[in-house]
Formats: structure tokens, sequence, C-alpha cells
């Protein structure tokens, strides 16, 4: 059995994920393709426009067998933080061969090199990187800057464009985490096609995430006819009945709940949230008479070291109450210690059968039945999850109060076609 790994988020799914989809399972020869996907919240640092049940049923319905959450504890964090923990979920299954992923060129020659480089932190890299933090660079450019200056260093040919875009970043990052963490699943490179990562142009049959979420975001009814030149027809017809009914849910649905947390941890004196620096908690409190929503405060917390998306993600973990001790524990402990099942296709049986009898870690398919199986770490690292989803779900339920609502997260069932 070969099987064939993703990590993604299809927020929405459309036909630039088709098209991966399926080269993924051509060009590694896969009998099932795995798919980790985020749960309730993204790594663009904010709430997913849909919910993850209608994203299961997407990615099922585009050519996934298996989708498996993406815990939020990860999967709103950084570059490194979501690719190392979707790879060792994918290893941990004990059945997943290749590892697919979107890259801008598919020559992974001098991705390969770079990543090493990252793997290896060579003295080079590590004081770049500081110095230019210090000088008010964003970490993505004062991280390429210290690679071009370790690259040069060794004689490796210096492609600027491959290490600074939104793919490319996660490309490397999933190449550094399959060698840090030694797994013997085989990188394969897929080249974007169409639009790039933040492009808003809508005249093309590969649009961009961020160019349908504008759209759909904007437009006083479903817009039937640009979506369906970027979407599969049976994509366009799912989500026409959702909208308006239960999506879109944005950033700025949940600024009461993140103005309550960031007064209440003010009133404690506490801070120690996941990945939000000393110097960010000191600007958030200078600001907090400023707060107005979650987009708006985001993009007041903004400088030239926190990009929009860094600051953003900083606010979800606030708002989710995600700890700083938690993430370094289980970054250290081996990122995901169970698998939960969000859905599956009816043929995927001796997938599951497989992961089953040679996963390394619980699956959690019925989560009612299967928590006992959970340690303590474990049971933490849920635990948050279920706050994440059970608050996105409030927040659906309010906005859109004649939809039915999304179904408890111990009783909810798999999605399967």
């Amino acid at each position: 059995m070969k099987v064939c790994g993703i990590i993604a988020e299809y927020n929405p799914f459309h036909n630039g994920h088709l098209y991966h989809l399926e080269e993924s399972r051509r060009r590694s020869g896969a009998d099932y393709v795995a798919v980790v996907m985020s749960g309730s919240f993204v790594q663009r640092g904010g709430p997913a426009f849909l919910d993850k049940y209608t994203r299961t049923e997407l990615a099922l319905r585009g050519g996934a067998d298996l989708v498996i959450e993406l815990p939020a504890l990860f999967s709103c964090g950084s570059a490194e933080d979501f690719a190392g923990a979707g790879v060792a979920l994918l290893d941990r299954l004990g059945v997943v061969d290749t590892l697919s992923f979107g890259t801008e060129a598919e020559n992974l020659d001098f991705l390969a090199a770079a990543a090493a480089l990252l793997a290896e932190e060579p003295p080079e890299l590590s004081r770049s990187l500081r110095e230019g933090l210090r000088e008010g660079k964003s970490y993505p450019q004062a991280r390429a800057e210290g690679l071009r200056l370790a690259c040069e260093a060794r004689g490796i040919l210096w492609e600027p464009g491959q290490a600074a875009s939104p793919n490319n970043i996660l490309a490397l990052e999933y190449l550094k985490a399959l060698r840090r963490q030694s797994c013997a699943i085989r990188p394969l490179a897929v080249a974007r096609k169409g639009e790039g990562y933040h492009s808003l142009r809508l005249d093309s049959p590969f649009c961009s995430a961020t160019g349908l979420r504008r759209l759909m975001e904007a437009s006083e009814s479903f817009p039937e006819e640009k979506a369906g030149q970027a979407m599969p027809e049976w994509a366009v017809r799912l989500l026409k009945e959702k909208w308006r009914q239960t999506f879109p849910i944005e950033a700025d649905d949940f600024s009461a709940m993140l103005a309550y947390q960031l007064l209440a941890a003010r009133n404690r004196g506490q801070g120690g949230w996941l990945d939000v620096p000393e110097d960010m908690e000191r600007r958030i409190r200078k600001h907090m008479t400023e707060y107005r929503a979650f987009s708006q405060w985001a993009a007041l917390l903004k400088t030239r070291q926190y990009t929009y998306t860094r600051t953003a993600r900083c606010l979800c973990h606030i708002l989710l109450g995600i700890s700083s001790e938690l993430g370094e524990r289980r970054r250290e402990g081996g990122w995901c210690g169970y698998a939960r099942l969000l859905g599956m296709q009816k043929s995927a049986g001796p997938l599951l059968k497989a992961i089953r009898a040679n996963s390394a870690i619980p699956v959690v398919a019925r989560m009612a039945r299967d928590i006992r199986l959970l340690g303590s770490e474990e049971r933490e690292v849920l635990e948050t999850e279920l706050f994440a989803s059970r608050l996105y779900a409030l927040v659906q339920g309010r906005k859109y109060p004649e939809a039915p609502p999304l179904p408890e997260e111990y009783r909810a069932g798999l999605v399967v076609v």
C-alpha cells in the first residue's frame, strides 16, 4: 500500500487544490491520499472561512481518502510549528510514504539545500537573523538574508525568489521538519499553477484562496459565475447552499471575545501566551484603550518586525488561551500525540485498518469512545482544540442563527462520502 500525505487548509477548496491532489496521487503512485487539515483556526492567524466539517467534505469530494485534524495548538502557529506538527502527524501514522506540497517551482535542489541549513542553524545564519531582527526587519526578511549569507558561504547558488514566497516558506519548513524528525517520508514538490498566494485576481481558473475569500466576503449575492471559474462545479453548489447560512466566518466575529481575554489577562497580570514575545505584550498593554476589533487591533500592533499575519497569530493564541508552556512541551514531546479523524471515503477502509495497525499514536474516530486512549498530555492538547472548535461553533451560531448548529465535538461523527 502506497500512501501520500498532504498538509492543507482548503480555506476554501479551489481548482489549485484539486490539481495538487490529482498530481500528488499520480506522481507518487499512491493508492490513498491522507490529508492533515487545520481545524477551526488557520495559519494566517484567524478563524477558518468555512467550518472544518464543510472543508472536510470538500477535501473528500476533491479526492482525499482520509482527513485528520491538525490541532489549534499548531494550526494557527508559525510556519515552523504548522509544518513540524503536520509532518509528525503523518509520520506517526506509520503508513505514509510521500509528503506532497506546493512550491513556486518543482526543482527541489535549492530548497533541500536551504532546508538543511535551516535545520543545522549555522552560526552565520543565527547571527544574521538576530541582527536583522534588531534592525527592525520582519522575521521572514531577516531569515532570508541569513539564509543568503549561509548559502553563499557554502557555494550554494542563491535563488532569492525561492526563499521568500509563502508556498516556498512552508516547503522549506516541511523539508526541515522531515530532516529534523529523521522521517523516511519522501518529499514531492508540485509547482503551483495560476495566481500567487496573495493575488486578488479572479480572471484565472487558478485563483488564490485569498482572492476567493475576498470575493465572497464583499458580494451581496453568491458570486456563482466568478466562483465557478476557480472552483469545481460541485464545490460551487455546496458553497452556494451554505453562503450566508454558515459562512463566511471572519476574525472580527471574535472581537468581543478577544477583548474579554485581553482584559482578563491584564487584570490577572499574566501573559505567557504561545509565540507572543515580551515586546508584543508591552505593545498590547500600551495600546489597550485603542482596541476596537480583531482586525483593527492586528493592524495597529503591526510593526516592521511583526507582520500583520504574525500579529494576528499572536491574537489568536490569546483568544484561545494557548500558553507558551504547553507549546514548548509539545514541541519537545513530539508535537502531536494523537490523530483525530474528521472524515474518510467509504472506500478507505483498508487505509484506516492499516493506520490502526501501524500508528505510533492513538487514533480518535469517535471522541466519546476513544478519548480514554489518550494520556494527560494528549488530553491537554485536545482540550485546547475542543475549546477552539466550541468557540467557533458559538460564533457561527450567533452570526447565522437559522443554520443547523455544528455538531457537539464529543458526539460528532465522521464525514463520509
